[in-house]
């Protein structure tokens, strides 16, 4: 805006002042009650966070704009000044040109136009953006805002002149019918030169902590060149001022040299010397409005000086709205633009996506904003298509994923959840979910079942089934030796295409109609029968029937856990070989396998969601897949979500080089802690630090909670994570969960052993029911 201003010849302030630019900076942080966003399941996150309150915030900056007459006919000419004459002001099209440059301007700066919702909420936060006229009674020290006459009425019962008798006002939370306000204005700063990361120069921020509601900054904005000049005028008044007070008075010369060096370095600290000053602001005012009546604003401005504008509450209140005449601040200053862009006005702890199908991940711990995360986000965006949680046993890791996957499950968002953990049962969340949008595969019953993840039967497309169906045999290796094994590769890959050429629809399948076909020798494909007979879990990747695509077609939630499945993953964390592993662990590393590149391929297309619980297990035992997911991810609009404990894995197996965003829960490991803050690009050893916090002290990361009378746990405040989303920004966001889904998801022991009984209770019962004579005649009439 300082660029914009036309100073013509003007030399001095005095003379330059008239064409300054006139801003308004206004700020509002108003409780609002939570509303779910659009795209988001609305209708269950209303219902369970109804009682959430969230702080509105909004910024808005405002440049007044200048009349001027552009080059035309005479009537043009004519028309603007009769105009201007009869209306007492110039008309509108005299705007126009200005509006364009500011606007311009405003644009390059990345301010987007206000919204009509902006506006209304500015223009009405005293009143939860409902009206601007709303009715009001004003004290000397403070205003009362209302709702309606008929809230005036019962509140005041006639008593205006004091409200000592009247009821306290609820808190500010949208629907109270009954705000109090408090004004009071900045009289001064009292900083001296601040460092811009110094706790005092975001003072904004302290006014809001304090309670503040409303902020409003107006001023003049004066080009740099002139304050240079005013700055050099000055300093040559004030060395002369000090030469003359070194004769009279007799200071020695090293008193006078320090005056001249506080001079000079007032100078350089505002950039004269190179020519880097900024803009300055004068004639500048503050107005503050504080929630409630409060008695001694001093105590809320920190450095700040406050002013309570004893008499003036109403001034204040006209004086702060959107484009006001009126100026009822009297306290005005001249200080450097970097004064209020330091000021922490835009601070706000946001995070997370706005657009797709929208998850709410939880509240930013400090402003409460809802954090979601989108499922085609990275898809919408072009941009890298995995999502990585990294967090410690027992942190809610699974509880994130389990809440992520509900709700996009009442979106109907295509999802698989691979659960690689033995034992573990996310099914009690999952099965309230309608039954058309669920279904669940439990390896310890999938595990001999023909060809459930057999590549041919899972890829769509033929020629990558083969492909992979190659692949696939080539590290189980039927043949034990590896020189029998390369020796035939080349003949059974070829045996395999044949087969799916000629209608087969398993490996196993097309195997036995080439070598019936004497496409293949039986002393080649031998071995393989060999090996279906003795492992009864590589069935499950070979299949030798016909049959339907068993994890295609689907558009709801697909569970696949591990069950009691005696799945023999590799441990070892680096320089595992599995040529060189027993068979179980190779058929146990290619079922993993096939589970990842099986449910990515299923969602291809259909912006689904992949979410790969204790996913180190695949990381050790099928690293070249995950990659290779990741590659494929992007390609087939499919969201992978990698949830891990170990977040040093990922990064040095290069997922960094696929994912855009991150989760980093409490790791109490100083080395994996470092890892999830790297992987996370977050480079802040405070993070760090905050990630192994220990339980009991401040900064503790995991969830809060103690025992009720009765023994069950009641949550103080939920697990914290930092949320790094597309755009970059992090945040630490409290995972908020709502009770009825706490009871299912829970994973402490006491929570699992409370699921089991109500299981048993509820089976004791059916069984009960069925043996009743009763029920069985009522069931047979049926």
């Amino acid at each position: 805006m300082s660029e914009l201003t036309r100073l013509g010849v003007a030399r001095s302030r005095s003379t330059a002042k008239r064409s300054y630019r006139e801003f308004q900076i206004k700020l509002i942080d108003v409780p609002t009650p939570f509303q779910a966003a659009e795209g988001s399941a609305a209708a269950y996150l209303n219902q369970h966070f109804r009682d959430v309150v969230v702080p509105r915030r909004i910024a808005l900056f405002g440049v007044r704009l200048k009349a001027s007459v552009q080059a035309g006919s005479w009537r043009t000419l004519l028309d603007s000044v009769a105009d201007t004459f009869l209306e007492s002001e110039a008309p509108i099209t005299d705007f126009d040109a200005d509006f364009r440059l500011v606007d311009e301007a405003l644009n390059r700066s990345g301010l987007p136009p206000i919204t009509s919702e902006d506006y209304r909420w500015a223009n009405a936060w005293w009143n939860g953006g409902r009206s601007a006229a709303t009715p009001y009674v004003p004290h000397t020290d403070h205003l009362h805002f209302f709702r309606n006459m008929k809230e005036v009425h019962r509140v005041t019962g006639g008593q205006f002149d004091s409200c000592a008798g009247w009821p306290d006002a609820d808190a500010w939370n949208g629907r109270t019918n009954r705000a109090d306000v408090t004004f009071a204005a900045v009289e001064d700063f009292d900083m001296g030169f601040e460092s811009i990361a110094s706790e005092h120069a975001r003072w904004a921020c302290g006014l809001l902590d304090a309670g503040a509601r409303m902020i409003s900054i107006r001023g003049l904005i004066e080009p740099p060149r002139v304050t240079r000049k005013e700055l050099a005028k000055q300093r040559r008044t004030i060395e002369n001022a000090l030469e003359e007070q070194s004769q009279q008075k007799g200071r020695t010369r090293a008193e006078h040299d320090e005056m001249q060096r506080s001079v000079q370095e007032m100078e350089d600290s505002y950039g004269v010397a190179k020519n880097t000053a900024p803009p300055t602001l004068v004639d500048t005012t503050v107005t503050i409005a504080f929630e409630g009546q409060i008695d001694d604003v001093s105590t809320l401005g920190g450095n700040l000086v406050l002013n309570p504008m004893q008499d003036r509450q109403t001034g204040a209140w006209i004086d702060s709205m959107l484009c006001s005449q009126v100026r009822a601040n009297p306290h005005l200053h001249d200080v450097p633009a970097t004064l209020v862009a330091h000021a922490g006005i835009p601070d706000l702890s946001a995070v997370g996506d706005s657009r797709g199908r929208l998850a709410l991940l939880g509240f930013t711990e400090r402003d409460r904003q809802p954090a979601y995360i989108s499922s085609t986000a990275a898809s919408d965006s072009d941009t890298l298509p995995i999502l990585a949680m990294s967090a410690a046993t027992g942190s809610g890791k699974t509880q994130v994923l389990q809440f992520t996957a509900y709700q996009w499950g009442m979106l109907g968002v295509p999802q698989f959840v691979v659960d690689l953990k033995e034992g573990s049962d996310m099914s009690p969340v999952f099965r309230t979910l309608p039954a058309d949008q669920y279904r669940e595969y439990s390896m310890d019953t999938v595990i001999g079942v023909d060809g459930g993840l057999d590549p041919v039967r899972i890829v769509p497309d033929s020629n990558t089934g083969v492909a992979l169906a190659s692949s696939l045999l080539r590290s189980v290796n039927p043949w034990e030796s590896h020189d029998r094994r390369d020796r035939a590769m080349t003949s059974v890959t070829n045996a395999i295409m044949w087969g799916v050429r000629n209608g087969a629809r398993a490996t196993g399948q097309a195997l036995r109609m080439a070598e019936e076909a004497g496409v293949v020798s039986s002393k080649l494909v031998g071995p393989i029968w060999q090996f279906l007979d003795t492992y009864v879990m590589a069935r499950t990747l070979i299949g030798s029937e016909p049959g339907e695509a068993s994890l295609h077609g689907f558009d709801g939630l697909t569970y696949i856990k591990v069950g009691s499945a005696s799945m023999q993953l590799p441990q070892q964390k680096r320089g595992f070989d599995i040529e060189r592993a027993e068979p179980g662990v190779r058929i146990s590393t290619a079922l993993v396998r096939m589970m990842v590149r099986g449910s990515v391929m299923a969602l291809s297309g259909r912006s689904g969601v992949l979410h790969l619980d204790e996913a180190w297990m695949a990381e050790h035992s099928a690293q070249d897949e995950l990659e290779a997911s990741g590659r494929l991810a992007r390609q087939k609009d499919v969201l992978l979500a990698i949830y891990n404990q170990t977040p040093s894995g990922p990064l040095e197996s290069g997922l960094g080089n696929y994912t855009s965003r991150h989760l980093n829960g409490l790791i109490s490991d100083e080395d994996e802690a470092k890892a999830g803050a790297e992987f996370a690009g977050i480079q802040s050893p405070d993070v760090v630090e905050r990630i192994m916090a220990k339980r009991g002290t401040e900064h503790y990361m995991g969830a809060r909670w103690h025992r009720a009378p009765g023994g069950a746990r009641v949550v103080e405040r939920g697990a914290i994570v930092y949320y790094t989303d597309i755009d970059n920004r992090f945040a630490p966001v409290e995972v908020v969960l709502p009770e009825a889904f706490l009871e299912l998801s829970g994973t402490a022991p006491e929570q699992i052993r409370a699921r089991e009984e109500q299981k048993r209770i509820a089976a004791a019962d059916a069984s009960e029911a069925v043996a009743s004579p009763l029920v069985l005649r009522r069931l047979l009439r049926s």
